[in-house]
């Protein structure tokens, strides 16, 4: 499946026992690869307090799991086991933590700057494509600054302030904002060229 983030995430999660867990919150990628790593699911309180996970107060109880767990991501996100199997992360407290025990947070890096490596910020990531066949992030959308761009000497007139950078762009997923590997002339380049027809299922 190829989609956007924002169309993934909050998809149901199902056991393969058919049992409902609750809902797709976030994912980890790795910084490097950009290979997703693992998917936390938030989990409905029957189903924590059957796993032994701590329900607090001002907290949504969750629990990470690896992407080898996952059977199927389509219309749910349908796990390769039984509700049971997830008692082999909430033994461990840093499953069930909001942070993941690898990689960084997708959630984290929607709406921060994106910077080229000359320094300019060029707009802010509005959404992701993935896909979840090979786990790997395919592209950003940017919500381009476009004043920004055309004074960099973008050629084409933008139909919209969203922008696809290819991943393979991306240096890093910061604490507070994307790098590019690339500057911001190199960018504009980038962006100037043909866009490919995507099929988004």
């Amino acid at each position: 499946m190829i989609g956007n983030l924002k169309q993934i995430l909050n998809k149901r999660a199902v056991a393969l026992d058919g049992k409902y867990l609750g809902k797709l919150e976030d994912l980890s990628i790795d910084d490097e690869t950009k290979d997703i790593k693992m998917l936390r699911i938030e989990l409905q309180k029957k189903v924590a307090k059957e796993l032994g996970v701590e329900v607090k107060l001002l907290s949504t109880p969750g629990v990470w799991i690896s992407r080898g767990d996952v059977k199927a991501l389509e219309d749910v996100l349908l796990l390769n086991s039984e509700v049971s199997h997830l008692k082999n992360y909430v033994d461990e407290e840093r499953y069930t933590a909001e942070t993941p025990p690898t990689g960084v947070a997708v959630k984290q890096f929607l709406q921060k700057e994106v910077v080229t490596e000359d320094g300019i910020i060029i707009g802010e990531v509005a959404d992701a494509v993935l896909d979840t066949k090979r786990w790997v992030i395919i592209s950003l959308t940017l919500k381009a600054d476009r004043k920004k761009l055309e004074e960099l000497g973008l050629s084409r007139t933008l139909s919209s302030s969203r922008v696809d950078i290819d991943a393979k762009y991306v240096e890093s997923f910061g604490e507070r904002y994307v790098t590019l590997n690339r500057d911001s002339k190199r960018i504009v380049r980038v962006m100037a060229r043909p866009k490919p027809t995507q099929v988004r299922k």
